[in-house]
């Protein structure tokens, strides 16, 4: 089976308690290979948790 990949846009509170968890229960289904968020932070932590993969400031950037 083909993995869908997975691009987030915004990694706050529910991208923590909710959709991380689930997703990485579902690694043989999902690839997260993008982030976006508009704090600096989060987006130096999510950085550092998934290193290699984009962190974008803008949407549209993800997207693009």
């Amino acid at each position: 089976m083909t993995r869908k990949k997975i691009g987030v846009i915004g990694v706050g509170l529910i991208w923590q308690r909710v959709h991380q968890p689930i997703l990485a229960q579902m690694q043989d289904e999902f690839e997260l290979v993008a982030f976006c968020d508009a704090s600096p932070e989060r987006r130096a932590q999510i950085a550092s948790e998934f290193p290699g993969c984009p962190v974008f400031a803008d949407y549209t950037e993800l997207l693009a």
